[in-house]
Order: structure tokens, then C-alpha cells, then sequence
């Protein structure tokens, strides 16, 4: 059953203070806190499809690094593709890319590969580097890719947790257990551990089937099976 953030603060409220209309400010505070709490530790384990969004970066001629959009915490695997041409552009670890001698490269060209690398530690956000560089026939051209953000925290009573909704109940019990362990009794501990736990279990159920895993330099990054106009990175190309 669907539940709005202000059922989900009832819900946890019941259990550890009474009726929210009835709490401090402070402990609505920390209710709010600990489902949110919740919600981040469940969707840092758990690539949900809700979570994920097409992301564009514009390239720019010169410039090999660019960050990516706020909260975006994870590439999906094998799903880059330069826009102009529709060529899918591998994934591979920047340590890939420079064992197979690429990092000696001096030329400009559309972007073959790239690796998602670090955070920008002053904006705090997800950075990815391509390779080649990007020269002036690319720039202002674009790559695509798909990518999962980082769900933004609930503030309004209306909000809506970015689960399926078979999963918005345990946000209650992981709540509790992350938040207000030391204010229930131990029985009543044990049941939310045991909920909170199950509910992991069954939020597994939901990952996204979408999920790549990251392949060797030496082969295709790339399968084609749901890009069916793209064609495979030629990595023989790449390393010659």
C-alpha cells in the first residue's frame, strides 16, 4: 500500500511516542531524520528502477572530465552512447585504459571510453572521464547514458517514498531500529530488527534488472541488446 511521508512519521510515531500531533518539535525532527535514514540506507543497497534517469553531458572541446548531475551516485553499466553517431562508448577503470596504453594518446576525437573516476569534493559530485579528449569537431556535441540518483529526502507530508510500494512499510521499521533503538523495550526491537531485516531480503527482489557489471578492456563493454542501433565499442581499434 502507498504511504505518504506524513503516514510513514504516524506509523514510527505510534510506536515510539504517541500520536505525532502530540510530539516536540525536536522528536518530529528526528523522526523525520530516521525514515529518511531508512529510505538512504535501503536505496544505497539496492539500485532501484524508480532511481534511475537518462543522463546528457555536452562535451566541450579540450576538457576530458565532467560532473555529473546533482545526487547521481552510480552509472549504469554498458549504457553510454555517443549522440551524433549512436556508437556506444565503453566503460572501463581508468587503470584499464591506461595498462592498454591509451593514456599515451595525444589525439582529440568523440569519446571511445570512460570511466566514472571520483567526486568533485567541492561540489560533492560524481565526476567521469572520457578518452580521447574531446577536440572541436565534438564540441557542443553530446553522450548519453543512464544513471541512478540518490533519492532527494522527504520534507512535505504529501512526499512520496521512490519505492515500489510493496516496500514503503518497512521504511517504518528501518526507522525505528536506525533511529530509536534505545526508546523501545528489547522485545519490541527484536520484532522491527526481524521486519527491517525481511524487508531488506524483499527489496532485493526489486533491484533493477537493468544492472551491468563492468567487463574487461579486452572485450565489448557493450552487447547491444537494448540499444539496438549501437553498435560495439572495437576495442582492437582502441588498443592499436
Amino acid at each position: 500500500m502507498q504511504r505518504t511521508f506524513r503516514n510513514l512519521q504516524d506509523s514510527v510515531a505510534i510506536h515510539v511516542a504517541g500520536p505525532v500531533s502530540n510530539m516536540s518539535t525536536d522528536l518530529k525532527t528526528q523522526v523525520k531524520y530516521a525514515i529518511n535514514s531508512a529510505l538512504s540506507f535501503l536505496t544505497n543497497r539496492i539500485r532501484f528502477q524508480q532511481l534511475k534517469s537518462d543522463v546528457t553531458i555536452t562535451l566541450f572541446n579540450g576538457q576530458n572530465v565532467y560532473e555529473l548531475p546533482d545526487r547521481v551516485s552510480h552509472v549504469v553499466k554498458n549504457t553510454a552512447y555517443y549522440v551524433p553517431t549512436g556508437r556506444a562508448i565503453g566503460d572501463v577503470m581508468e587503470q584499464e585504459w591506461n595498462l592498454h596504453g591509451q593514456n599515451a594518446r595525444n589525439d582529440n576525437g568523440a569519446p571511445e571510453a570512460f570511466s566514472d573516476f571520483d567526486y568533485n569534493p567541492v561540489t560533492n559530485k560524481l565526476r567521469i572521464k572520457v578518452y580521447p579528449t574531446p577536440g572541436s569537431s565534438e564540441d557542443g556535441k553530446a553522450i548519453k547514458m543512464y544513471a541512478y540518483k540518490s533519492p532527494a529526502a522527504m520534507s512535505d507530508d504529501d512526499d512520496i517514498p521512490p519505492l515500489p510500494e510493496q516496500l514503503h512499510e518497512i521504511l517504518v521499521h528501518g526507522a525505528i531500529i536506525l533511529g530509536f533503538s534505545n526508546f523501545i523495550d528489547q522485545q519490541s526491537l527484536l520484532v522491527h530488527s526481524q521486519a527491517w531485516q525481511q524487508g531488506i531480503r524483499q527489496a532485493s527482489r526489486f533491484k533493477d534488472p537493468m544492472m551491468g557489471r563492468r567487463r574487461p578492456l579486452k572485450q565489448s563493454p557493450h552487447q547491444g541488446r537494448r540499444f539496438g542501433a549501437l553498435s560495439n565499442v572495437d576495442f582492437d581499434t582502441l588498443r592499436s
